[in-house]
Order: structure tokens, then C-alpha cells, then sequence
């Protein structure tokens, strides 16, 4: 599963669970990552938003209907490693 698949499973989550504006946030924080456009240094600064909604104290928080807690934190820790990637690759 690449990042976008990452992250759009993990917005459909939120919306089914009732969480449509972090879900529709991290959507439109991932575009901007994924705009080539955007300068690198922005694009860095959207990974570090969303590294930071990554940590279990926040999205982990939340309650995700369908899903185990253990299958939630494992998907949030494969966005967190997604991220991770792109930001270093953003960095050479």
C-alpha cells in the first residue's frame, strides 16, 4: 500500500467514525504534499503536520468503527513510515 492508499484509508475511517474534518484536513494536507508545484520546504512543513497527527495521543485518540485498535495504530504507524520516506527523499 503506497501513501495516498494509506491516507485515504485512513480518511475513510475518520468519516465513518464521524470525524469528517480531520479527515477532510489530512486530505487536503496530502494534496499539498503530492503538488509538485509546492515549494519543498511548504512540503516539509505539511509532512511535519502530519507526522504530528500521527502520534497516539491523536489520532490514536480517536475511535475508528471496523477496526481494532491494533489494526488502527498499525495503520497510523505505516503513514508515520510513508511520511518518514518522503520527507528524507524531500531532503537530498
Amino acid at each position: 500500500m503506497n501513501i495516498k492508499e494509506i491516507g485515504n484509508k485512513i480518511c475513510d475511517h475518520l468519516i465513518l467514525s464521524s470525524h469528517q474534518k480531520e479527515a477532510l484536513e489530512i486530505n487536503g494536507l496530502l494534496k499539498k504534499i503530492f503538488n509538485e508545484n509546492n515549494d519543498p520546504v511548504e512540503r516539509k512543513a505539511v509532512i511535519d503536520n502530519l507526522l504530528l497527527r500521527c502520534h497516539p495521543k491523536r489520532l490514536g485518540d480517536y475511535y475508528v468503527e471496523g477496526v481494532t485498535y491494533q489494526e488502527w495504530t498499525n495503520l497510523i504507524s505505516r503513514f508515520d513510515r510513508s511520511l518518514n520516506k518522503i520527507k528524507k527523499k524531500l531532503k537530498d
